[in-house]
Protein backbone atom coordinates (compact mmCIF):
# COMPACT_ATOMS: atom_id res chain seq x y z
CA UNK A 1 0.00 0.00 0.00
CA UNK A 2 2.86 2.03 0.99
CA UNK A 3 4.49 1.85 -2.59
CA UNK A 4 1.59 2.11 -4.11
CA UNK A 5 0.74 5.39 -2.37
CA UNK A 6 3.91 6.73 -3.10
CA UNK A 7 3.58 5.92 -6.56
CA UNK A 8 0.78 8.00 -6.91
CA UNK A 9 2.19 11.28 -5.20
CA UNK A 10 4.45 11.34 -7.65
CA UNK A 11 1.82 11.17 -10.26
CA UNK A 12 0.10 13.56 -9.25
CA UNK A 13 3.43 15.48 -9.00
CA UNK A 14 4.12 15.03 -12.53
CA UNK A 15 0.76 16.60 -13.70
CA UNK A 16 1.87 19.83 -13.86
CA UNK A 17 5.15 19.80 -15.69
CA UNK A 18 2.81 17.51 -18.15
CA UNK A 19 0.55 20.06 -18.56
CA UNK A 20 3.51 22.67 -19.30
CA UNK A 21 5.14 20.57 -21.58
CA UNK A 22 1.94 19.99 -23.74
CA UNK A 23 1.31 23.93 -24.36
CA UNK A 24 5.08 24.31 -25.12
CA UNK A 25 4.55 21.99 -27.91
CA UNK A 26 1.47 23.31 -28.74
CA UNK A 27 2.99 26.36 -29.40
CA UNK A 28 5.49 25.26 -31.69
CA UNK A 29 8.32 24.12 -29.32
CA UNK A 30 10.25 20.99 -29.23
CA UNK A 31 9.13 18.60 -26.80
CA UNK A 32 11.63 19.60 -23.93
CA UNK A 33 12.36 22.85 -24.57
CA UNK A 34 11.11 25.58 -22.62
CA UNK A 35 10.69 29.63 -24.20
CA UNK A 36 12.72 30.57 -21.48
CA UNK A 37 15.89 28.43 -23.16
CA UNK A 38 15.65 30.28 -26.58
CA UNK A 39 16.97 34.01 -26.77
CA UNK A 40 14.82 37.18 -27.92
CA UNK A 41 14.72 37.95 -30.94
CA UNK A 42 13.46 40.91 -33.18
CA UNK A 43 12.75 41.13 -36.66
CA UNK A 44 12.49 43.87 -38.64
CA UNK A 45 9.72 43.67 -41.27
CA UNK A 46 9.50 46.57 -44.24
CA UNK A 47 6.48 46.65 -46.68
CA UNK A 48 4.83 49.30 -48.41
CA UNK A 49 1.04 48.67 -47.90
CA UNK A 50 -0.43 51.43 -46.22
CA UNK A 51 -0.93 50.95 -42.14
CA UNK A 52 -4.93 50.69 -42.58
CA UNK A 53 -5.09 48.69 -45.47
CA UNK A 54 -6.33 44.64 -45.71
CA UNK A 55 -2.13 43.59 -45.97
CA UNK A 56 -1.47 46.22 -43.61
CA UNK A 57 -3.52 44.89 -41.11
CA UNK A 58 -2.32 41.51 -42.16
CA UNK A 59 1.30 42.49 -41.01
CA UNK A 60 0.68 43.28 -37.82
CA UNK A 61 -1.46 40.39 -37.13
CA UNK A 62 1.35 38.69 -38.61
CA UNK A 63 3.57 40.38 -35.73
CA UNK A 64 1.13 39.20 -33.24
CA UNK A 65 0.69 35.51 -33.91
CA UNK A 66 3.99 34.92 -33.93
CA UNK A 67 4.24 36.84 -30.27
CA UNK A 68 1.69 34.53 -29.38
CA UNK A 69 3.33 31.08 -30.48
CA UNK A 70 6.61 32.71 -29.13
CA UNK A 71 5.29 33.56 -25.86
CA UNK A 72 7.04 36.73 -26.63
CA UNK A 73 10.34 35.49 -27.22
CA UNK A 74 10.16 36.30 -31.31
CA UNK A 75 9.39 40.04 -31.94
CA UNK A 76 8.60 41.15 -35.24
CA UNK A 77 8.51 44.87 -35.69
CA UNK A 78 6.54 45.96 -38.66
CA UNK A 79 7.86 49.46 -40.40
CA UNK A 80 4.54 50.36 -42.97
CA UNK A 81 4.21 52.39 -46.50
CA UNK A 82 7.42 52.12 -47.54
CA UNK A 83 9.05 54.05 -44.52
CA UNK A 84 12.15 51.74 -44.82
CA UNK A 85 12.66 52.81 -48.51
CA UNK A 86 10.54 52.33 -51.87
CA UNK A 87 10.09 48.95 -52.81
CA UNK A 88 13.02 47.97 -54.80
CA UNK A 89 15.26 49.28 -51.68
CA UNK A 90 12.97 47.01 -49.85
CA UNK A 91 13.67 44.11 -51.61
CA UNK A 92 17.76 45.04 -51.53
CA UNK A 93 17.75 45.01 -48.17
CA UNK A 94 16.21 42.15 -47.45
CA UNK A 95 18.76 40.25 -50.04
CA UNK A 96 21.89 42.00 -48.49
CA UNK A 97 20.61 41.21 -44.77
CA UNK A 98 19.84 44.91 -43.98
CA UNK A 99 16.21 44.22 -43.09
CA UNK A 100 15.39 40.80 -41.87
CA UNK A 101 11.97 40.29 -43.69
CA UNK A 102 9.75 42.56 -46.36
CA UNK A 103 6.47 42.12 -48.06
CA UNK A 104 5.59 43.40 -51.34
CA UNK A 105 3.20 42.95 -54.68
CA UNK A 106 5.81 39.72 -56.93
CA UNK A 107 5.95 42.11 -59.59
CA UNK A 108 8.74 43.94 -57.91
CA UNK A 109 10.88 40.91 -58.20
CA UNK A 110 10.84 40.99 -61.83
CA UNK A 111 14.04 43.19 -62.27
CA UNK A 112 15.56 40.17 -60.55
CA UNK A 113 14.11 37.21 -62.60
CA UNK A 114 11.61 38.33 -65.66
CA UNK A 115 9.12 35.69 -65.00
CA UNK A 116 7.89 37.62 -62.61
CA UNK A 117 6.84 40.64 -65.01
CA UNK A 118 5.30 37.72 -67.00
CA UNK A 119 2.89 37.67 -64.20
CA UNK A 120 1.51 40.90 -63.92
CA UNK A 121 0.50 40.55 -68.19
CA UNK A 122 -3.62 41.21 -67.72
CA UNK A 123 -5.99 38.93 -68.83
CA UNK A 124 -3.57 35.60 -68.26
CA UNK A 125 -5.19 34.49 -65.15
CA UNK A 126 -8.57 33.48 -64.91
CA UNK A 127 -9.14 34.28 -61.34
CA UNK A 128 -7.58 34.36 -58.04
CA UNK A 129 -7.72 30.99 -57.07
CA UNK A 130 -5.81 30.12 -60.67
CA UNK A 131 -2.88 32.61 -59.41
CA UNK A 132 -2.33 30.55 -56.57
CA UNK A 133 -2.23 27.32 -58.58
CA UNK A 134 0.41 28.31 -60.53
CA UNK A 135 2.65 30.08 -57.64
CA UNK A 136 2.03 26.59 -54.93
CA UNK A 137 2.62 24.37 -58.01
CA UNK A 138 5.94 23.57 -60.03
CA UNK A 139 7.14 26.45 -61.57
CA UNK A 140 5.78 28.76 -58.31
CA UNK A 141 8.46 26.58 -56.45
CA UNK A 142 11.35 26.85 -58.84
CA UNK A 143 10.53 30.48 -58.94
CA UNK A 144 11.23 31.04 -55.23
CA UNK A 145 14.11 28.92 -55.55
CA UNK A 146 15.61 30.43 -58.63
CA UNK A 147 14.95 34.12 -56.01
CA UNK A 148 16.64 32.39 -53.63
CA UNK A 149 19.72 31.20 -54.96
CA UNK A 150 20.38 34.60 -57.00
CA UNK A 151 19.91 36.74 -54.18
CA UNK A 152 19.68 34.99 -50.70
CA UNK A 153 15.94 35.92 -50.86
CA UNK A 154 13.29 33.42 -48.94
CA UNK A 155 10.40 33.46 -50.00
CA UNK A 156 7.93 32.34 -47.11
CA UNK A 157 4.56 32.91 -49.26
CA UNK A 158 3.76 34.09 -52.34
CA UNK A 159 -0.05 34.34 -52.20
CA UNK A 160 -0.88 37.09 -50.25
CA UNK A 161 -3.68 38.61 -52.04
CA UNK A 162 -4.52 42.16 -53.04
CA UNK A 163 -6.84 43.17 -55.11
CA UNK A 164 -7.27 42.57 -58.90
CA UNK A 165 -6.65 45.49 -60.87
CA UNK A 166 -9.15 47.55 -62.55
CA UNK A 167 -9.68 50.01 -65.08
CA UNK A 168 -10.59 53.84 -64.39
CA UNK A 169 -11.94 55.43 -67.71
CA UNK A 170 -13.42 59.05 -69.07
CA UNK A 171 -15.28 56.70 -71.35
CA UNK A 172 -16.81 53.08 -71.00
CA UNK A 173 -14.15 50.10 -71.95
CA UNK A 174 -16.24 47.06 -72.33
CA UNK A 175 -14.31 45.57 -75.78
CA UNK A 176 -10.81 45.43 -76.66
CA UNK A 177 -11.47 48.01 -79.34
CA UNK A 178 -12.61 50.61 -77.07
CA UNK A 179 -8.81 50.36 -75.49
CA UNK A 180 -7.73 51.72 -79.56
CA UNK A 181 -5.87 54.94 -78.86
CA UNK A 182 -6.61 55.24 -75.55
CA UNK A 183 -3.97 57.21 -73.13
CA UNK A 184 -3.34 54.84 -70.45
CA UNK A 185 -1.63 54.64 -67.18
CA UNK A 186 -0.28 51.09 -66.59
CA UNK A 187 1.77 50.08 -63.46
CA UNK A 188 3.68 47.19 -64.64
CA UNK A 189 5.92 46.10 -67.76
CA UNK A 190 2.96 43.56 -68.25
CA UNK A 191 0.66 45.87 -68.53
CA UNK A 192 2.31 47.97 -70.42
CA UNK A 193 3.36 45.48 -72.88
CA UNK A 194 -0.29 43.98 -73.34
CA UNK A 195 -2.68 47.53 -73.71
CA UNK A 196 -0.31 47.76 -76.66
CA UNK A 197 -1.89 45.00 -78.16
CA UNK A 198 -4.91 46.73 -77.69
CA UNK A 199 -3.68 49.71 -79.25
CA UNK A 200 -3.61 51.52 -76.64
CA UNK A 201 -0.95 53.89 -75.69
CA UNK A 202 0.26 52.44 -72.76
CA UNK A 203 1.95 55.65 -70.25
CA UNK A 204 4.57 55.59 -67.09
CA UNK A 205 3.21 58.45 -64.68
CA UNK A 206 4.16 58.12 -60.68
CA UNK A 207 1.56 57.13 -58.42
CA UNK A 208 1.94 60.72 -57.06
CA UNK A 209 1.08 62.39 -60.46
CA UNK A 210 -2.17 60.41 -61.47
CA UNK A 211 -4.93 62.56 -60.42
CA UNK A 212 -3.46 65.81 -62.19
CA UNK A 213 -2.88 63.71 -65.31
CA UNK A 214 -6.42 62.38 -65.45
CA UNK A 215 -7.72 65.56 -64.39
CA UNK A 216 -5.33 67.52 -67.45
CA UNK A 217 -6.02 64.98 -69.70
CA UNK A 218 -2.52 64.01 -69.89
CA UNK A 219 -4.31 60.71 -69.50
CA UNK A 220 -7.81 59.43 -70.29
CA UNK A 221 -7.91 56.14 -67.73
CA UNK A 222 -5.64 54.15 -65.67
CA UNK A 223 -4.71 51.10 -64.49
CA UNK A 224 -5.20 50.42 -60.31
CA UNK A 225 -6.88 47.95 -57.93
CA UNK A 226 -10.02 49.97 -56.85
CA UNK A 227 -8.93 50.60 -52.97
CA UNK A 228 -6.29 52.95 -54.66
CA UNK A 229 -8.83 54.87 -57.40
CA UNK A 230 -11.37 55.17 -54.11
CA UNK A 231 -8.40 56.61 -51.90
CA UNK A 232 -6.67 58.95 -54.55
CA UNK A 233 -10.26 60.12 -54.99
CA UNK A 234 -9.94 59.40 -58.44
CA UNK A 235 -13.94 59.20 -59.35
CA UNK A 236 -13.34 63.20 -59.23
CA UNK A 237 -11.52 63.12 -62.62
CA UNK A 238 -12.54 59.65 -63.90
CA UNK A 239 -16.60 58.57 -64.96
CA UNK A 240 -16.28 54.93 -65.33
CA UNK A 241 -14.71 52.22 -63.30
CA UNK A 242 -14.22 49.18 -65.71
CA UNK A 243 -14.70 45.73 -63.68
CA UNK A 244 -12.26 43.70 -66.41
CA UNK A 245 -10.42 42.08 -63.43
CA UNK A 246 -7.60 42.05 -66.21
CA UNK A 247 -4.71 41.36 -63.57
CA UNK A 248 -4.95 39.04 -60.26
CA UNK A 249 -2.07 40.08 -58.14
CA UNK A 250 -0.51 38.57 -54.78
CA UNK A 251 2.44 39.35 -52.80
CA UNK A 252 5.38 38.01 -51.18
CA UNK A 253 6.74 37.42 -47.35
CA UNK A 254 10.26 37.56 -47.54
CA UNK A 255 13.22 36.85 -45.10
CA UNK A 256 16.85 37.20 -45.44
CA UNK A 257 18.48 33.69 -45.98
CA UNK A 258 20.92 34.26 -43.61
CA UNK A 259 18.65 35.77 -40.82
CA UNK A 260 16.44 32.48 -41.41
CA UNK A 261 19.17 30.28 -41.06
CA UNK A 262 20.16 31.52 -37.66
CA UNK A 263 16.85 31.43 -36.30
CA UNK A 264 16.08 28.62 -33.71
CA UNK A 265 14.24 25.92 -35.44
CA UNK A 266 11.51 26.22 -33.31
CA UNK A 267 11.35 30.00 -34.74
CA UNK A 268 11.28 28.49 -38.07
CA UNK A 269 8.66 26.98 -37.90
CA UNK A 270 6.34 28.92 -36.04
CA UNK A 271 7.52 31.75 -38.58
CA UNK A 272 6.40 29.05 -41.50
CA UNK A 273 3.19 28.79 -39.73
CA UNK A 274 2.57 32.36 -38.82
CA UNK A 275 2.77 33.58 -41.98
CA UNK A 276 0.43 31.16 -43.60
CA UNK A 277 -1.96 31.68 -40.96
CA UNK A 278 -1.84 35.84 -41.38
CA UNK A 279 -2.04 35.01 -44.90
CA UNK A 280 -5.26 33.26 -44.63
CA UNK A 281 -6.10 36.63 -42.46
CA UNK A 282 -5.10 39.04 -45.14
CA UNK A 283 -6.79 37.38 -48.07
CA UNK A 284 -10.18 37.30 -46.11
CA UNK A 285 -9.45 40.95 -45.60
CA UNK A 286 -8.82 41.80 -49.08
CA UNK A 287 -11.80 39.52 -50.40
CA UNK A 288 -13.90 41.74 -48.17
CA UNK A 289 -12.83 45.01 -49.39
CA UNK A 290 -13.27 44.47 -52.90
CA UNK A 291 -17.10 44.71 -53.69
CA UNK A 292 -16.87 47.25 -50.49
CA UNK A 293 -14.54 49.59 -52.69
CA UNK A 294 -16.76 49.07 -55.66
CA UNK A 295 -19.67 50.29 -53.21
CA UNK A 296 -18.19 52.83 -52.47
CA UNK A 297 -16.88 53.95 -55.43
CA UNK A 298 -20.65 53.58 -57.06
CA UNK A 299 -21.94 55.90 -53.96
CA UNK A 300 -19.16 58.42 -55.02
CA UNK A 301 -21.26 58.67 -58.78
CA UNK A 302 -18.86 56.81 -60.72
CA UNK A 303 -20.77 54.39 -63.40
CA UNK A 304 -19.75 50.96 -62.59
CA UNK A 305 -19.40 48.68 -66.12
CA UNK A 306 -19.51 45.42 -65.37
CA UNK A 307 -18.13 43.13 -68.36
CA UNK A 308 -20.14 39.63 -69.25
CA UNK A 309 -17.74 36.59 -69.58
CA UNK A 310 -18.07 37.08 -73.40
CA UNK A 311 -17.10 40.47 -73.47
CA UNK A 312 -14.38 39.44 -70.73
CA UNK A 313 -13.20 36.48 -73.00
CA UNK A 314 -12.97 38.58 -75.96
CA UNK A 315 -9.87 40.72 -74.12
CA UNK A 316 -8.57 37.16 -73.01
CA UNK A 317 -8.40 36.00 -76.48
CA UNK A 318 -6.19 38.82 -77.63
CA UNK A 319 -3.26 38.17 -75.40
CA UNK A 320 -3.39 34.15 -75.68
CA UNK A 321 -2.88 34.83 -78.95
CA UNK A 322 0.45 36.41 -78.53
CA UNK A 323 1.42 34.51 -75.80
CA UNK A 324 4.77 34.22 -77.79
CA UNK A 325 5.03 37.79 -78.83
CA UNK A 326 4.75 38.91 -75.08
CA UNK A 327 7.06 35.91 -73.65
CA UNK A 328 10.28 37.16 -75.78
CA UNK A 329 10.21 40.77 -74.42
CA UNK A 330 11.90 38.84 -71.26
CA UNK A 331 14.88 36.26 -72.60
CA UNK A 332 14.05 32.90 -70.36
CA UNK A 333 10.06 33.19 -69.89
CA UNK A 334 9.92 31.10 -73.56
CA UNK A 335 7.01 28.55 -72.88
CA UNK A 336 6.24 29.83 -69.39
CA UNK A 337 3.07 31.95 -70.33
CA UNK A 338 1.29 29.08 -71.95
CA UNK A 339 2.32 27.16 -68.73
CA UNK A 340 0.37 29.23 -66.64
CA UNK A 341 -3.03 29.32 -69.16
CA UNK A 342 -2.37 25.53 -69.16
CA UNK A 343 -2.63 25.35 -65.47
CA UNK A 344 -6.59 24.04 -64.18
Amino acid sequence: MKTNRQRFTRILASLPLLCVGLAYSAAGFASGTSPDDLPSVTLRFGDNAPANSPSGHAAEKLASIVKEKSHGKLTIKVYPANQLGNNRDLVEQTSLGGLDMSMEGIGILGYIDPIYNLLQVPFLFRSQAHIHKVLEGPLGNKMAKDILQKRHIMLLSQIWDRLPRQICSKKPIQSPKDLSDVLIRTGSKGATQAFSLFNAKPSSIPMSGVYLALQNNVVSSVDLPTDYIYNMSLYEVCKNLDLVNHTYGTQFVAINRMVYAGLPAQYQKILTESVKEAGDFNNQLVQDAGSGYVKKLEAKGMNIVRLTPEQHEAFAEVIHKNIKKIESTWPGTQGMGQKILDTK
